[in-house]
Parts: C-alpha cells; sequence; structure tokens
C-alpha cells in the first residue's frame, strides 16, 4: 500500500475525532446553560427598572349609597302625586297623596265615641259620689256603691279604648299624606294618580314600592367581583372608574366595603362577591344606574425590577431567562440563569434576584404548556 492511501486514512481520523470533540463541547455548551451566538432576528429585552401595578378589571353600576324605598302605610287610592323622577326632595316634603274621605271618616267616627265615652263617665263618676255620700248617711247599701265603683272604673277604662281609637284613625288620616323620609332625588316613581295601593312591603299591587329616593350627594360604584379575584381586593384600595357615556373622564374611587360571603346574581351560574366604592367627586352629569369599567389597583409598587411574561421559561417549580451576555473576546452569548419571581401582572414580573438593572435578555416565548397562568 502506498504513502498516499495512509495519509488520506489518517487526514479523515483526524477530522472525525475533531468533529467529535466539536460536538462534545457543543454538548458541554448547551448542558451548562452557554451557547454562543444570539438567534438572528431575536428580540431582545432590558431589564428595566419601573412601576408594576397589579388590578382586577370589572364591570360596575353606579348608585346612591342611601337609597330608600317608599311605601305605604295604609291601603288607599292615589288622589294626587307632587313629584317626578328626578326631582330634587327634603325629608318632609309631600311626595303623594292617598284620598283621605275615608279616613276622615273613621276620625270622625272616633271622635264622636270617645266623646260618647267621655260623657259616660262623667255621669258614672257623678254616681259614684252620691252613693259615697249615701253610704256615710247609711242611706245607701254598701253593694250599690260598690256597684257604682265599678262602673266607673269600666267607663274609665272605655273611655282609654276611645282614645287610643282616635288617636289610630288621626295617624291613619295622616298617613294619607305620604312624605320624603331623606333629603334626595326621586330616582324612581311606579304609581299614577288613580291606582289603588297596599301597605306593607309590596306597596304596589304588582309588587314595587311607591317611589325610589336616594341621596345623590354621595355615589358609589357596585361591583362583582369573582372568588379569584376578591382575595386580591381590601378596603382603602384606589379604584380607577371610566362610565361608559363619559368615556372621556376617569373618576377616581375607594374600596369600602367587601362582602364577607358571595351571592348568586339572577340570570348567572357562578357566585360573586360584592364590592362597593365611592366615587371621591360626584359630578352632575353622573347619574345613578350608569355602567362603569372599572380597575382596582390591588397591588401597586415603584423603581422594581420587572420583564415581560414571555422572557420566562417554567421547569417545574423553577423560573429561567436567557441572558445576553459578553464573552472575553467580546463576543456575544446566551445564558441560561435562573431568577426569583415576586409581583406578577398579566403582562409583565417582578424580578428579585438573577438578573441586574441593564441586562439584556431574550424575550422567548414559552410553549403552550408554560403559559402565564403556570408561572
Amino acid at each position: 500500500m502506498s504513502a498516499k492511501p495512509r495519509r488520506r486514512r489518517r487526514f479523515w481520523t483526524w477530522a472525525l475525532g475533531l468533529g467529535v470533540l466539536v460536538t462534545a463541547a457543543v454538548v458541554v455548551l448547551r448542558a451548562s446553560g452557554t451557547e454562543r451566538a444570539v438567534p438572528v432576528g431575536a428580540v431582545v429585552v432590558v431589564v428595566e427598572r419601573g412601576v408594576l401595578a397589579v388590578d382586577v378589571l370589572e364591570s360596575g353600576k353606579i348608585e346612591p349609597p342611601d337609597r330608600v324605598e317608599v311605601k305605604s302605610k295604609i291601603a288607599g287610592q292615589v288622589a294626587a302625586i307632587g313629584v317626578e323622577e328626578g326631582d330634587m326632595v327634603r325629608a318632609g316634603d309631600v311626595l303623594l297623596v292617598l284620598d283621605p274621605t275615608d279616613m276622615k271618616r273613621e276620625v270622625a267616627r272616633a271622635e264622636a265615641e270617645a266623646l260618647a265615652a267621655g260623657y259616660a263617665l262623667e255621669q258614672a263618676k257623678n254616681v259614684q259620689v252620691r252613693h259615697r255620700k249615701g253610704v256615710s248617711a247609711s242611706v245607701v247599701a254598701i253593694a250599690d256603691f260598690e256597684a257604682a265603683d265599678t262602673d266607673a272604673k269600666m267607663r274609665a277604662a272605655s273611655l282609654r279604648v276611645a282614645n287610643v281609637a282616635l288617636a289610630s284613625a288621626r295617624d291613619k288620616l295622616r298617613y294619607t299624606e305620604i312624605v320624603a323620609p331623606i333629603d334626595g332625588v326621586v330616582l324612581e316613581r311606579n304609581v299614577e294618580p288613580g291606582e289603588v295601593v297596599v301597605p306593607g312591603v309590596e306597596a304596589t299591587f304588582d309588587g314595587r314600592p311607591l317611589l325610589t329616593l336616594g341621596d345623590v350627594g354621595k355615589l358609589e360604584v357596585l361591583i362583582d367581583v369573582d372568588q379569584i379575584d376578591v382575595v386580591k381586593v381590601r378596603p382603602g384600595q384606589r379604584v380607577e372608574v371610566r362610565l361608559d357615556a363619559l368615556r372621556d373622564q376617569v373618576l377616581e374611587a375607594v374600596v369600602t366595603r367587601v362582602a364577607p360571603a358571595s351571592v348568586r346574581r339572577q340570570g348567572r351560574d357562578v357566585d360573586v362577591f360584592p364590592i362597593k366604592a365611592e366615587l371621591r367627586s360626584v359630578a352632575s352629569a353622573i347619574r345613578p344606574g350608569m355602567t362603569a369599567d372599572v380597575r382596582i389597583r390591588v397591588d401597586h409598587k415603584a423603581g422594581v425590577l420587572k420583564l415581560p411574561m414571555e422572557c420566562v421559561r417554567a421547569e417545574g417549580d423553577k423560573r429561567f431567562v436567557t441572558r445576553i451576555s459578553t464573552g472575553p473576546k467580546g463576543e456575544e452569548r446566551l445564558e441560561r440563569v435562573e431568577i426569583e419571581m415576586g409581583t406578577k401582572t398579566d403582562r409583565e414580573i417582578e424580578v428579585l434576584s438573577g438578573l441586574a438593572e441593564g441586562e439584556r435578555v431574550l424575550l422567548d416565548p414559552p410553549p403552550a404548556g408554560d403559559n402565564e397562568m403556570k408561572l
């Protein structure tokens, strides 16, 4: 065999060995979390300090905190109504009047019965006095005096009953004028002149109150929050309110109450937790019943290191990013770095450790299995 084929065999043996070494080196580099080149077209993000805000987004409805349903204490026919929806009223103002005819008759009857009871008592007392004198003069039997005394006491009791009936009749007559219990605005009117109303919880026959009043000097936003978000909400948190009718205005509110238990609204399949937030200022254009988009600021941190959520990969209970560093010869290389996460939003995460401000990280969207919910 000539020397030339032997040299060719040695060359290929050397090349094969070099390829194995290169492959092994690449494997070692990748296993250690380091690659030499940044992929072409890669998106690079710089670690920066800034504000990280965690918000709960929901819809809400404007309502007055003091909402009073006006009902009737007696049955009767509506004779007159003095207010319309939107009217301002003061406590004690007459809202509507029921026909007082029957009540006036009851008062007249009760007055006559009380007057008759008073006359009867006066006569019984006169008899009582005469019988007492007769007993002293031994001309009236003690039994007759005792009967007269008992009759006088019964007449006195009858007068008290008549006076109670008279007071009740006068109260009913007074109840024919239904007055405003608070200062406020008429939010709702569910009755018309000529309609018959009933006393109690259901003031009209279809189960609605006669009128609804509200104090619009203060307004609040009613918000329904699900069980996942309610644990983040507490009184005192800031709320941004954007009304559907006033999209160019952002109103400020403060959470005042978080319901301790859930409720199920009609037409919904899941339970919700009602939350109330009071508006800090009330403009004339804001009306009860308006709907709004609500942003509850449940967490707000300034000056924190942060990254887009898409930079992070999850592996078990650990979180990693791909950092771009510079090698000893000025070349760029990629390193897989473990980080510790803090607060997170639906877009960004807080970096507690593992990275420094100004470092560059590869924007590396995770596969579907490693979505942000798992982070």
